[in-house]
């Protein structure tokens, strides 16, 4: 009795291990994937202007700052979502899915002709 009744609270102090509650301050899910999309937008402007390959960090960081704004969020928070996340990462891989998907709307429609 004693050696199941120790498995089963080995078990579940093990199991309870492996996840990673979200803490005060972590971005809801929803909001998260609107941040990294506009992320990704950032991204590729900064790549498409040249940025990626200057010393001009400052102006790199003013489209992430942009970005933060835009969601009302700082870096604090953005790093601590991230670092929830990582540490949660089938979530994550849930969540890219989610903000691959909005990217490739975007992309469609961004690639409509303009109608008149």
């Amino acid at each position: 009795m004693r050696a199941s009744l120790l498995f089963f609270l080995v078990l579940f102090v093990t199991s309870c291990s492996f996840f990673v509650p979200k803490e005060e301050g972590v971005i809801d899910e929803e909001k998260f994937i609107d941040v990294l999309v506009d992320i990704h937008f950032a991204d590729a402007v900064i790549i498409v202007k040249g940025f990626r390959h200057s010393n001009d960090s400052t102006t790199i960081d003013l489209f992430y700052d942009d970005v933060l704004k835009k969601h009302n969020i700082s870096r604090n928070v953005l790093n601590k979502t991230i670092n929830y996340y990582s540490q949660n990462i089938n979530e994550y891989d849930k969540l890219y899915d989610k903000v691959l998907e909005n990217l490739t709307k975007k992309q469609v429609e961004f690639n409509e002709p303009v109608k008149k």
